[in-house]
């Protein structure tokens, strides 16, 4: 039963049951979730790392909140991640724990350019991936 039933099949072992103290609204953010912390698990970001994030979608502020927390956790003289979106309402939405700056999108370039050695583009668009590619230093 559910959506897309009659196109797609999963093994069951691919699902997962919500525990009956977490609503169906927060459950929802499981997967994107552990998305965002796979990029921690991956080590793809060191300690010395300046890191940017575009896009302020749920995906985005979830990478920032977990980024954030991680770079915060890791001491002094760990960059702060970057969090460029458009909507200041969103970016406001982070926590203090996050320790993340943010800036609008738009006034990225050409002050920021080739300034961040890692760049996460979570806004799905193609000028999300232009505006990464600008950002990221060579070799980055």
């Amino acid at each position: 039963d559910g959506t897309y039933c009659e196109r797609l099949t999963l093994p069951v072992v691919n699902l997962h049951a919500v525990p009956d103290g977490v609503s169906t609204e927060n459950a929802a953010f499981a997967e994107p979730l552990a998305a965002a912390f796979r990029i921690a698990e991956q080590r793809v970001v060191s300690p010395k790392d300046r890191v940017a994030i575009i896009g302020d979608g749920k995906l985005g502020l979830l990478i920032a909140e977990v980024l954030g927390r991680h770079a915060a956790s890791l001491g002094e003289g760990t960059p702060r991640p970057v969090l460029f979106g458009r909507h200041a309402a969103k970016m406001g939405l982070l926590s203090s724990a996050a320790q993340v700056e943010t800036a609008f999108a738009a006034s990225a370039l050409p002050a920021r350019a080739a300034s961040f050695d890692v760049v996460v583009d979570a806004t799905g668009s193609p000028t999300g991936l232009d505006l990464a590619r600008s950002l990221c230093r060579p070799l980055g």
